[in-house]
This record gives structure tokens, sequence and C-alpha cells, in this order.
């Protein structure tokens, strides 16, 4: 089921493991609040202009992420019905282009390939139906990066806040909802 308890203050900061306390020192001296070490990442509070600083001056964290969803699911099917059920509509149209890219594990995937496949099929579908037509995907420079990490059943959504397209579209992250 989805989760309303996200605020899209809180960004995700992605880092090597062994640096966790390293990129959270970092984080903190940048400005963000909030700061929690996770596995391989750092959680913490900040606005846009927190996300973009972190993103041009952190030396320790590889992805800025921005939360924007989290799931509970037991099946690939389930998975399916809540990525498609998402308003996409409102972060990006039919023209633009996405990638996807799953890391972690869940029960119902052998793999994330397949994760990531799903997650694909789901997206386009939506546009499908709601347009005629499905946006396309671009795995070396989308304008769209959309990050799902797999932890058991749950499904957190993120977009990539740190790719060249959305670093020049900075626009695109106050759309979210």
């Amino acid at each position: 089921s989805m989760q309303n308890t996200l605020s899209y203050s809180t960004l995700v900061a992605t880092t090597l493991a062994g640096l966790e306390t390293v990129c959270a020192a970092e984080l903190e001296a940048l400005g963000a609040s909030g700061v929690l070490p996770l596995k391989r990442a750092v959680r913490f509070q900040g606005d846009q202009s927190l996300m973009w600083k972190t993103n041009y001056c952190s030396r320790t964290a590889l992805r800025i992420l921005v939360p924007i969803a989290e799931y509970s699911v037991e099946s690939a099917e389930e998975y399916y019905t809540m990525l498609n059920g998402y308003a996409w509509e409102k972060i990006m149209s039919v023209n633009d282009t996405f990638a996807i890219e799953a890391v972690g594990n869940h029960p119902s995937f052998t793999n994330t390939m397949f994760a990531a496949q799903k997650a694909k099929d789901a997206i386009a579908d939506r546009f499908r139906k709601q347009t005629g037509q499905r946006p396309s995907v671009n795995l070396r420079d989308p304008d769209l990066r959309i990050h799902i990490h797999l932890q058991q059943e749950r499904i957190g959504v993120s977009l990539d806040s740190s790719g060249e397209p959305l670093f020049k579209r900075g626009y695109r992250l106050a759309a979210v909802p």
C-alpha cells in the first residue's frame, strides 16, 4: 500500500560501503539536517538548493536521490499495479525519455533486471492507456532517471537528481506532487 509518510524534503545520498559516517559528516557540514547513516547511503533533510549543493560539493556521495513513493508489495503483479497506479504524468510527459535502475532484492524477483523491466512496462503502459503512446527508454542520457530500491517486501521509488539531464532541468523536481 502507498505510504504517505514521505516528505519531499527527505533526500538520500548513496555512497560506498564504509564511507557512510564520512558522508554524513560532510552532508551536515553542507547544511543538511536530520542526517541518518544507512547501509551504503545517508538519509537527510533539505530543500532543493541543498540538493543541488550536495550534488555539486559532496566528495563522498555517489548520487542524490529524491524519494517519491514507498510500497509494500508481495508479488510481481502487485509491484506492477502499484507502479502503474503512480501519477507519472505529473513528473514527466510521454515525450520524455526515462531509465530505471533497480537495486537490492525481493522474494518475487529472481533479479533486478526483471524488476527494472516490469517497472518500465508499468510506466509505459500507463502512458499508452492515457495518451495512446509510450515514452521511450534511453539508458545513456534519459530525461528522467528512476531509482528503485528493493528491500524484501519494501519498495522505495526515487528520482535520481544527479544525472546530467536533471541537473539541466531542475524544474522537473519542483513538479513532484
